[in-house]
């Protein structure tokens, strides 16, 4: 059976630069939308900081479910917003660093992830990705970014 690897974005730039490359399958596709993929079409779907620059994240994560085979997993990365360090920017009348970016749309904490993912997906594995030593520890309060293995 061929495998197929498949890069689908709405940033023409990043599909031209991976069509480039590493010689993928590019599409365009819009994540508010319904994929334009069949049912339980793949093994495995990865998303990399891209949650939480869309308006309508359960609209995705509703697709990526359909689209995903029996046990396929689900990858995904996003940085957190109710960390310590934001927190402590909000006390002291800034805006949030995660702020920085304008197309933000969402700000998620760990529990909102966690009940988010829960709806669609068993989570099998959160990783903390930035956050200090810290953070494993007490990742709600610390952690700055995670990454998500579900089924």
């Amino acid at each position: 059976m061929k495998k197929i690897k498949l890069l689908a974005d709405i940033y023409e730039n990043a599909l031209e630069y991976a069509k480039r490359n590493y010689k993928v399958e590019t599409m365009n596709v819009d994540l508010n939308q319904s994929l334009p993929f069949k049912d339980i079409s793949f093994n495995v779907v990865v998303m990399a900081e891209v949650l939480e620059h869309l308006p309508y994240p359960n609209i995705t994560l509703s697709e990526i479910k359909r689209v995903l085979k029996t046990n396929g997993e689900f990858i995904c990365n996003l940085p957190l917003a109710h960390h310590l360090k934001d927190r402590w920017q909000i006390i002291r009348g800034r805006k949030l660093l995660i702020s920085g970016d304008p197309t933000h749309l969402q700000f998620f904490s760990y529990d909102d992830v966690q009940k988010l993912m829960s709806n669609f997906f068993n989570i099998e594995e959160i990783v903390i990705l930035k956050g200090g030593i810290l953070s494993n520890k007490f990742p709600k309060a610390f952690a700055r970014n995670i990454a998500f293995r579900c089924i």
